[in-house]
């Protein structure tokens, strides 16, 4: 597995600035929760902490910690490997724990596929650090199931609870997972074990009710099928099948320039293509000439089997999301995590023609994902050295806002979108981009509400405008004139990326039209000294 994940280490640690799309938001603040904590912070002015047990806090207390001792960069590489190359030994270790080492080879390559997925590339940290904490909680319990007390079940709780503290869906996977094991498995003493394992999930109740009524108060809680037009069509839902495609990092018919390997990589069959083939001939392997032994397996495994049919059923036949403003991506998480349990417990016949056919199928989903995943790293490290060139020039204790125009790419993550946060750390800047503390369950909140809709609409809603587009140019240079004429006094520093002469025209209302730093891609402009010229 180490072999194997060098590529994904090379990107991390080799270039200089491979950036996943929400790790700039993360940096940016936990820098201000570390900065928060000090009495004469700058952000005292515009930021209270939330002093709740929410989830997320458990990705931000992890850079609270690194933050100050080591450089921002340093720190987000960390995180960006815990939650990939992290997630590749902790499945190993489940694996290890469950089936022992049969049949590692073969899920080595699956492990390091699943871990390339698109909630890595859209930097989702709280969910797949929950993620990792899954399959480790799953291991503790399998490996004493048959030694519950309360010693083990305590050590259980405290694992939950770290759960909780990084993602709500990642710990609701895992209370079902503990649910159906202890229930389903087989072997004497079941009454004691389900009596330990309800009681080590006990101390999570009243955190989940907490949350769930701050869910309710902030719009309603109800599930929602995004995508499913007609649920009586079979196209429709092969189509809602299509939508949950997790391992889909690229945007299917987006232009590609000829030639070369970049071409290959978006032209050919797509990677969750031929790692379906390839799983589903390792599952058919092992169906015939069943003998006494795989008998004696899904006997004793009847639990993960059950929990591994719910969760990748649950992926592709559920819900998407739990109304508007809950978060999205249900499905997705649901088939991640469903496919990663499988990989921990599925059965290998390594002499079978159909394993042979399966592995070759995995290997070249897991050769394609990893070319894609570099074309990504390589486009990051461009854009992104690009942008920062501005960071010196927009300095320090200023308001800074940052106009990205269409800052998405052939791939689904981009690492534009929030990238202007990174101009936030360590220098005292407000950076409006910040849209994350003007959602209900982040730590940190914008204390006045001006405040919190102007973060929302520069930091989330503009990313969404096309101000390329010829149906919708029109309305996205209407907002964004009537946002700068309401909200221009609250910025000192404007940096906008991929100008056009349309967004300039506007600029140049209130801003100096001779940027104080210009590259090919991004200028960097302050209040103009003179009055708004005449309509």
């Amino acid at each position: 597995m180490t072999v194997l994940s060098l590529p994904i280490l090379a990107a991390v640690w080799g270039l200089s600035w491979f950036v996943i799309q929400d790790g700039p938001l993360y940096i940016y603040n936990a820098h201000i929760l570390v900065e928060s904590l000090r009495s004469n912070s700058i952000f005292h002015q515009f930021y209270a902490l939330r002093w709740y047990p929410l989830p997320y806090w458990g990705a931000y207390a992890l850079l609270m910690g690194l933050l100050p001792v080591l450089p921002e960069r340093l720190a987000d590489q960390i995180l960006i490997t815990l939650c990939s190359v992290g997630f590749v030994a902790a499945l190993a270790w489940l694996r290890w724990r469950v089936v022992g080492w049969q049949g590692m080879a073969v899920v080595a390559p699956i492990a390091v596929l699943l871990s390339m997925n698109m909630h890595w590339l859209f930097g989702l940290y709280s969910f797949l650090l929950g993620a990792c904490l899954y399959l480790i909680t799953l291991g503790v319990w399998w490996k004493n199931r048959d030694q519950l007390g309360l010693k083990r079940s305590l050590l259980l709780s405290l694992l939950l609870i770290a759960g909780y503290f990084c993602h709500l869906v990642s710990v609701g996977i895992t209370v079902i997972g503990l649910g159906v094991l202890a229930v389903m498995t087989p072997g004497a003493g079941w009454f004691r074990r389900v009596f330990w394992t309800a009681l080590s999930i006990l101390p999570l109740v009243p955190l989940m009710l907490m949350y769930r009524s701050l869910m309710q108060s902030a719009g309603e809680v109800q599930t929602a099928w995004g995508g499913l037009t007609d649920p009586l069509s079979v196209k429709s839902w092969l189509w809602y099948f299509r939508l949950a495609d997790f391992l889909l990092l690229q945007y299917p018919g987006m232009p590609i320039p000829e030639g070369g390997i970049r071409e290959f990589l978006f032209n050919a069959p797509e990677p969750s293509i031929w790692a379906g083939i390839g799983l589903l001939a390792l599952l058919i392997a092992p169906l015939s000439f069943r003998g006494p032994r795989d008998r004696s397996f899904i006997k004793t495994h009847r639990g993960w089997i059950i929990l591994v049919c719910a969760l990748i059923g649950g992926g592709f036949f559920g819900p998407s999301a739990f109304g508007e403003g809950h978060g999205g991506f249900l499905r997705e998480r649901l088939l991640f995590v469903g496919f990663a349990t499988l990989a921990a417990i599925m059965r290998v016949k390594p002499k079978r023609i159909l394993t042979w056919i399966g592995m070759a199928g995995i290997i070249i989903a897991l050769a394609l994902q990893m070319g894609l995943m570099w074309d990504y790293a390589l486009t990051s490290n461009r854009c992104v050295s690009a942008f920062m060139e501005v960071k010196p020039y927009v300095g320090t204790g200023k308001r800074v806002a940052a106009l990205m125009v269409n800052p998405g790419g052939r791939f689904r993550a981009s690492p534009m979108p929030h990238i202007s946060n990174m101009l936030g750390v360590r220098t005292s800047n407000l950076v409006w981009n910040n849209y994350g503390p003007a959602i209900y369950f982040f730590p940190i909140r914008f204390l006045r509400e001006e405040d919190s809709r102007l973060a929302e609409e520069i930091g989330n809603n503009l990313q969404f405008y096309d101000f390329l587009n010829p149906e919708t140019v029109d309305y996205a240079l209407d907002d964004w004139e009537s946002l700068m004429e309401e909200s221009q006094s609250q910025i000192d520093v404007l940096v906008v990326w991929h100008a056009t002469p349309e967004i300039d025209e506007i600029n140049r209302q209130w801003f100096n039209p001779h940027p104080v730093f210009a590259n090919e891609d991004v200028k960097v402009l302050v209040h103009s000294p003179t009055e708004k010229p005449p309509q």
